[in-house]
């Protein structure tokens, strides 16, 4: 009998993240493979970089206006929308998880997003 493994946020969204391999400065994606997280397209110049560092624990940012959505995707700085946590679609498709334990994943990522990034 095989057990099933658990899944988390941690080996869903598995760091460290990578940078678009095209050179993109829109996409984040996990160790895994899996898209992580889509910038907005006009980000500030540099900010991109130091997003993905910081969340990887290679560079420390400050951003305290940060702020999610209540559907935990959605990043603003202020007013101002930065990024999105991608993944249901990895989650409900490919992994197979109902609507409910997907979001909760994605939540405790986004959570983890903000303790890295508002210090």
């Amino acid at each position: 009998m095989t057990r099933k493994k658990h899944i988390t946020w941690e080996n869903t969204y598995k760091l460290p993240l990578k940078k678009d391999p095209i050179g993109y400065e829109s996409y984040a994606w996990s160790s895994c493979g899996g898209m992580a997280l889509t910038f907005h397209m006009d980000i500030e110049k540099g900010l991109y970089d130091k997003i993905i560092n910081t969340i990887n624990g290679k560079d420390e940012i400050n951003m305290p206006n940060l702020m999610y959505d209540d559907k935990g995707a959605d990043f603003f700085d202020g007013d101002k929308y930065i990024f999105c946590v991608r993944g249901l679609g990895n989650l409900m498709g490919r992994k197979k998880l109902n609507q409910k334990d997907a979001h909760a994943i994605q939540d405790g990522f986004a959570e983890f997003i903000k303790s890295r990034l508002c210090r």
